[in-house]
């Protein structure tokens, strides 16, 4: 069934399955994201502290 059919028959028990896996997905990949965001962050540390390069512009946020 789509999430269109759901709507013509009016199932809403089924149309709040599929938000609530649409708001699981987002909740996953925003969880994703700040981990990638966070190790990537304690990279460029590392580097300034073991090589004492500084950041260029693009890699830091």
């Amino acid at each position: 069934m789509t999430y269109e059919k759901a709507v013509r028959d009016n199932d809403k028990c089924f149309r709040y399955k599929l938000r609530m896996r649409i708001l699981v997905a987002e909740g996953l990949l925003q969880t994703y994201c700040q981990y990638a965001c966070r190790k990537k962050n304690e990279v460029l540390d590392l580097r300034f502290k073991l090589y004492g390069e500084n950041p260029d512009e693009g890699e830091t946020l």
